[in-house]
């Protein structure tokens, strides 16, 4: 099990990054937090402006741990920062992880779409899955839930991300403190294209069907505070921290609202917020043929589509590498296909 080395951690959150299972967290904790602690819990001053006050710790969950190398390879300091050594000696580092889930929140004070650092301080909503030890597929997917995880739909193809993610009765995809996480389902084989697809429609007409209600209950003169919240909405609608915020207002307005407008709205409430729709995660191969036609659509429709292919291509000592057989389907995509840059991040967040 990994070792945290506090002396020499630069604190670059690369092991967090690289952890397949989510079980290495780093920490931000207040004074008053860390003497709290049980007894040996480690910490370190926070390095950075942003978090400056803060006291720095590396928790692992060492019963979750499958030992696979992966934070000790990716550390970059000349002394690693993360030594391995026998579970028997790591007995009360999950108690100092369970102290830091239960007691300490995740403070994300560094702006996580910028830097890894600031990712990673956020809480993954993908964690302990039953992927292999060393799994490559399975960082991709916890980022992506850092990011986006709390307004997130996930269009998944049959493979790998089939069964470690959908192993029922238990599921790798959890919420935060609010209860908001990942909304995850599997289209049987290599039609997750469209069905995301499908979902990302299902999800626009609603949304659309929110926004004719709310300028017809405008129009017909709807009372002062519920038409400020509508107003702010419609303002926002298609920003995710605006929409957020505004959807809040929209609640707060129609639950004191006994209108039928209002009541329409609340029955359709978990779309206010602008979801993170059709993010597609596939591992063996899908139908890029189709793929390609699709995603040439979506981008001329300017639907915000995150389209996340985690290919299952992960380099393996003594295994020969060859190009994977479904590249040939999908040439020059990238020259054909183009978005403007400003677009693709301002949608995405």
């Amino acid at each position: 099990m990994p070792e945290w080395q506090a002396d020499s951690c630069i604190q670059c959150n690369l092991c967090a990054l690289a952890c397949p299972h989510g079980v290495i967290r780093p920490r931000l904790l207040t004074d008053e937090e860390v003497e709290a602690a049980p007894e040996g819990f480690e910490t370190i001053p926070a390095r950075g402006k942003q978090v400056k006050g803060y006291q720095y710790s590396l928790q692992i969950s060492t019963l979750d741990c499958t030992g696979c190398y992966n934070c000790v390879d990716v550390c970059p300091t000349k002394e690693k920062s993360l030594v391995m050594k026998p579970l028997e000696t790591q007995r009360t580092a999950q108690e100092h992880f369970d102290y830091a889930e239960e007691k300490v929140p995740y403070r994300e004070l560094m702006p996580k779409n910028k830097t890894i650092i600031g990712s990673q301080f956020a809480k993954p909503l993908f964690e302990f899955s039953g992927a292999c030890p060393g799994c490559g597929e399975t960082p991709y997917v916890k980022l992506v839930t850092q990011l986006f995880g709390d307004r997130m739909m996930i269009s998944n193809a049959t493979g790998c991300s089939s069964i470690y993610g959908g192993s029922a009765p238990s599921t790798p995809y959890t919420t935060n403190d609010k209860g908001h996480g990942p909304a995850w389902a599997n289209s049987l084989f290599e039609d997750n294209a469209e069905y995301g697809f499908g979902m990302a429609l299902g999800v626009n007409k609603l949304r659309n069907r929110i926004k004719e209600r709310m300028e017809a209950a405008m129009s017909n003169g709807i009372a002062g505070s519920t038409k400020e919240a509508f107003q702010m909405w419609l303002e926002n609608m298609d920003d995710a921290s605006g929409s957020k915020e505004a959807s809040e207002q929209v609640i707060a307005a129609c639950k004191k609202d006994n209108s039928q407008v209002a009541k329409e709205i609340l029955s359709l409430k978990q779309y206010l917020v602008k979801n993170q729709y059709g993010c597609l995660v596939a591992t063996d191969g899908p139908m890029i043929s189709d793929m390609e036609d699709l995603t040439t659509y979506w981008l001329q429709a300017k639907m915000s589509m995150h389209l996340f292919w985690i290919l299952k291509f992960i380099p393996t000592p003594g295994v020969s590498h060859q190009k994977p057989r479904h590249w040939g389907l999908w040439p020059n995509l990238h020259q054909r296909v183009s978005v403007p840059a400003k677009k693709t991040w301002d949608a995405w967040r």
